[in-house]
């Protein structure tokens, strides 16, 4: 700005207060002399006032300087902390531009500074409590564990340590408090980074060191990442296991693990000693001390192994893995347990109902309300077990007539004579109480029988059905009277038998085919109770039917021409002769080797 410029604003600006003063002159009356004498004290007064001006603008020039040299050492100061190049403002630039420069230059190192100490201050307190976390050294590399364990803490002071150094104090209790606050407790967070003491902190961290913290931290990390992912894998599986069950926990260390994976009502009860396998139903209503001290608890827990971040970070070892994996093998053979002990009781519930004439509606209805596997429905599974045992001893009569009748099926298709059904030599038959115990017993043998060697009875049940529709067809032909009948019912009866032929050796080739399938698998050999194979039965029972058909043949062509005489021979014939049929298959198969 040149000098007629400022002149100029001058003159501008107190223009109305000179028109003002010429006024009140004119208005006094002022003569010549009068206004030269009083415009003369006016300039001394503003050049009095200038010099002030004058005087003032120079001290703020010099302060000004001052503050760009202490901004520049400062400067000077922070680049040589973060081991930057010494910063070298733009040439001809004027005080203040020179000020401005400075200022958002030290304003950036500023940030750079702050960034650096957090990152010092993150790396060392994650790999603090990694190391607590990890609670195992077995994992990590020999220089690891020389860092953390001789020399961390005097490579990697706390932040307050560098201050403590440059104020010219003695850290010594600082270093002390760091380690002990990290010894004395595995889960504490250290104290949170504050910014404020950025200004006072002249001995930054250098660069390497925050390299060596990062590659230490990220050696820690791949350390605990995978064994935290197990962790957590581990607690998923409890977590849903537990839950499916109603598992109660038996110590307080799962009942930790519970209510950390959001499962606090199974430990509402207080019973953290209960005997695993148990049937129990959870308490629902706590008193209110338990419920005050539980609540409290599971405060502590949630907070305990939670990071700045709000994270679960367990502590993860061998010990601690073991025991988690072990924990959740218990869980799933439990839960195995509750599945396999209710489908048995729905199995035997089923059979006691239908002994029991129980209507199918009460069956389908008691079945959907406990169609689970949880310790209330084995409960209730076991009470209508109970109950039904208590209404077979009152309907004792119809009770027996039905497993006598189910165990005389059950034996058809374990191809065993009737007889198993009997009450042994020397037993009181007049006790209904031992036709019971005989009649069950031998019901689950059999069932035990007849599950071993489904598949073969199946097809011999098939096979023995079109045996017996066959003799039946036989029995028929013999009847003198089909002679007699002209609607052709002779030639359907025999269309009858040739089909029944070939199902016959089809479902015998099926049944042998079975049977040679269950000795591959089983290696061993498939023997009726009577010991013969049933190849062998077969080929006896073959050979009795030819021989009973050319006994027919001879017997029909003594007497060719007396259709009389055929008729009562046929009939003694049919009447005398043991035809053969399912029941001469005698007995139970027997797996011999």
């Amino acid at each position: 700005m040149e000098t007629e410029e400022l002149e100029k604003e001058l003159i501008q600006s107190m223009r109305p207060n000179l028109t003002e003063l010429l006024r009140i002159w004119n208005y006094v009356g002022f003569n010549k002399l009068e206004r030269s004498e009083r415009i003369q004290q006016f300039v001394q007064k503003l050049q009095t006032v200038l010099c002030e001006v004058i005087k003032e603008e120079n001290s703020a020039r010099l302060a000004m300087e001052q503050k760009i040299e202490l901004r520049r050492r400062e400067i000077a100061d922070m680049c040589q902390q973060l081991g930057l190049a010494p910063f070298l403002p733009e040439r001809g630039l004027t005080s203040s531009e020179l000020m401005r420069s400075l200022n958002d230059k030290a304003e950036e190192l500023v940030q750079q500074k702050s960034a650096r100490c957090e990152r010092y201050f993150w790396l060392r307190s994650k790999i603090l409590r990694l190391n607590n976390l990890l609670d195992d050294g077995d994992h990590l590399s020999e220089i690891t564990k020389q860092n953390l364990d001789t020399d961390f803490h005097t490579k990697f002071p706390p932040i307050t340590k560098f201050t403590n150094q440059s104020n010219g104090t003695d850290h010594k209790d600082s270093n002390a408090d760091d380690n002990k606050n990290n010894n004395n407790n595995n889960f504490s967070e250290p104290e949170k980074f504050d910014p404020s003491i950025i200004s006072s902190i002249q001995t930054l961290p250098d660069q390497e060191s925050i390299e060596k913290l990062t590659k230490l931290h990220n050696e820690l990390n791949s350390v605990y990442a995978p064994l935290a992912a197990q962790h957590a894998a581990l607690r998923e599986d409890i977590a849903r296991v537990a839950a499916d069950i109603l598992y109660q926990p038996q110590s307080d260390k799962e009942a930790e693990i519970l209510k950390i994976v959001g499962l606090k009502h199974l430990c509402k009860n207080g019973n953290v000693c209960s005997t695993p396998g148990v049937v129990r139903r959870a308490s629902v209503t706590p008193t209110p001390t338990n419920s005050m001290s539980a609540s409290n608890e599971n405060i502590d827990t949630s907070t305990k192994y939670l990071n700045s971040d709000g994270v679960y970070e367990p502590v993860v070892n061998k010990e601690i893995l073991r025991w988690l994996t072990d924990w959740r093998l218990r869980l799933v053979k439990e839960k195995a347990r509750l599945v396999g002990t209710c489908e048995e009781l729905r199995a035997y519930l089923l059979q006691m109902w239908r002994r029991l004439d129980k209507p199918e509606s009460e069956q389908k209805e008691f079945l959907d309300a406990h169609s689970g596997y949880k310790p209330e429905d084995l409960e209730a599974l076991q009470e209508e077990v109970d109950r039904c045992q208590q209404l077979k001893w009152e309907n004792m009569q119809t009770y027996l007539t039905r497993l006598e009748s189910e165990a005389l099926r059950l034996a058809n298709l374990c191809c065993v004579d009737e007889k198993i059904v009997q009450l042994p030599n020397g037993c009181d038959k007049r006790d209904p109480e031992v036709l019971v115990n005989h009649l069950e017993t031998v019901l689950e043998q059999l069932n035990q029988t007849y599950s071993l060697y489904r598949p073969v009875y199946e097809c011999i049940a098939v096979y023995e059905n079109c045996w017996k529709q066959l003799i039946d067809v036989e029995a028929r032909l013999k009847d003198p009277a089909i002679f007699l009948n002209r609607g052709g019912i002779l030639l359907k009866t025999e269309k009858e038998k040739k089909r029944l032929l070939k199902e016959v050796e089809r479902t015998e080739k099926e049944a042998l085919s079975a049977i040679e399938q269950y000795e591959a698998k089983s290696s061993s050999n498939f023997l009726l109770s009577n010991g013969k194979p049933f190849t062998e039965h077969i080929n006896d029972r073959w050979n009795n039917y030819k021989t009973l058909k050319e006994t027919s043949k001879s017997r029909r062509s003594i007497i060719p021409n007396s259709s009389n005489s055929t008729v009562n021979n046929t009939g003694n014939n049919s009447g005398s002769t043991t035809r053969p049929t399912s029941a001469n298959l005698m007995g139970s198969p027997i797996a011999h080797s």
